[in-house]
């Protein structure tokens, strides 16, 4: 196929996550603020590969790797060694998600829209 394979979006992500979003994220522009706070919204193959790359996946593990709909997913880091301090995934309401939203058939499976 001549589309863009996981693999080449994983190093099309990851570039610019290192050029564009590490910096607002890590960076000292403004020593007076000390948590900052980055929203990133992409397709499942976009977030999976960020989500792989944080939490260490095997390379052959990430096609595997379940990305939920409508579920944020929190990572917190250290500002000062760039670590990886927490990850949690979140309902809307801020609570954690119930297992039905995290399965692969879910879209098949719930009928009504979960309320918050």
């Amino acid at each position: 196929p001549t589309g863009e394979s996981l693999a080449d979006c994983q190093r099309r992500v990851l570039e610019c996550f290192r050029e564009s979003i590490s910096p607002t994220l890590f960076e000292e522009a403004d020593p007076t603020r000390r948590d900052r706070t980055v929203v990133v919204v992409a397709h499942a193959n976009t977030i999976r590969s960020l989500m792989a790359a944080f939490d260490q996946v095997p390379d052959d593990n990430v096609p595997n790797l379940h990305v939920p709909n409508s579920v944020p997913i929190l990572y917190r880091f250290e500002r000062s060694t760039r670590s990886l301090l927490s990850t949690r995934l979140q309902s809307a309401g801020g609570g954690l998600p119930t297992p039905e939203m995290l399965r692969h058939q879910t879209p098949c499976t719930l009928r009504h829209p979960v309320n918050f």
